[in-house]
């Protein structure tokens, strides 16, 4: 039997390990997650109310607070035997990735980890395609895009039933950048984001990060014809980095995918006086 070590865990409070057991044919026999040190949290939460764990929980860690506090919060739901309510689930989700760090080394590598993450995960055929020589955005802009990428892919994750998405980061023919997220899903009508704001949270948060920047955010689509969102922002003139004079923009291929960029859309990029895409003034 072969046994494999990771000893110490990293980003855990504490000393920890893991041990994985092979058998002959190298297969998983056995797992051992090992927590030898002793850290004794659990006292602060004797003889409290259930209900003030998750007050409680989330100060034991300043790297990870809103993992215990959801760790908590699902630990009450299982004391009451309840299932919360899907606009609660949905703003726990929100919660847990809304303070995701940034990648340090810029937008365009955190959206090739966010985007191959996403393939890994949900098995879709996923594209991310970067056509932009390079260029520097303020972290508070970074952050706000990347934060809307996410919620796009959450999206599609969760309700398109899609099998291809791409990821495609250019700059127009007017100079202004644009995040384009796109797939091949179920897509929905219009009714979807004429109801109450409530029952819209994701679109409402896409569109008031965008606000923030001062960034144009519109979305588009069809029942069976697949969503359409696009984020249009600005970058300073100085910040936008130089090329060869004689070279083209830059295109970087992401490992998520063996296909060849640049690649056509799933459907063609609109004329910028065209007005084929829709904004949505309330989701």
């Amino acid at each position: 039997m072969e046994r494999i070590t990771i000893d110490p865990i990293t980003r855990l409070e504490g000393h920890g390990k893991i041990e994985i057991f092979l058998d002959d044919e190298g297969n998983v026999a056995n797992t051992y997650f090992q927590v030898p040190e002793l850290r004794g949290f659990e006292q602060f939460a004797i003889g409290r109310p259930v209900e003030e764990m998750p007050l409680i929980t989330n100060r034991i860690c300043g790297v990870c607070p809103e993992a215990h506090h959801m760790a908590a919060a699902k630990a009450i739901d299982m004391v009451y035997k309840v299932d919360p309510p899907r606009t609660a689930k949905m703003l726990r989700e929100l919660l847990y990735s809304f303070r995701a760090p940034m990648d340090r080394l810029g937008l365009v590598p955190a959206l090739e980890k966010l985007t191959e993450r996403f393939r890994r995960e949900t098995g879709m055929h996923m594209l991310f395609q970067n056509d932009c020589r390079p260029f520097e955005l303020t972290a508070s802009a970074e952050l706000q895009i990347l934060r809307i990428a996410q919620e796009a892919l959450a999206n599609i994750r969760k309700h398109a039933c899609a099998h291809t998405v791409r990821v495609l980061l250019t700059r127009r023919n007017d100079g202004a950048y644009m995040l384009l997220v796109e797939d091949d899903g179920v897509g929905f009508g219009s009714a979807l984001t004429e109801g109450h704001r409530g029952k819209h949270i994701g679109l409402a948060i896409m569109e008031e990060r965008a606000r923030r920047i001062g960034a144009d955010w519109r979305i588009e689509s069809e029942p069976g014809e697949g969503t359409r969102m696009e984020l249009v922002f600005e970058v300073e003139r100085n910040s936008q980095g130089q090329a060869s004079e004689d070279g083209d923009s830059r295109t970087t291929k992401s490992e998520t995918t063996n296909y060849t960029v640049p690649f056509p859309l799933l459907r063609p990029l609109p004329d910028e006086d065209s007005g084929r895409l829709q904004g949505i003034g309330s989701v």
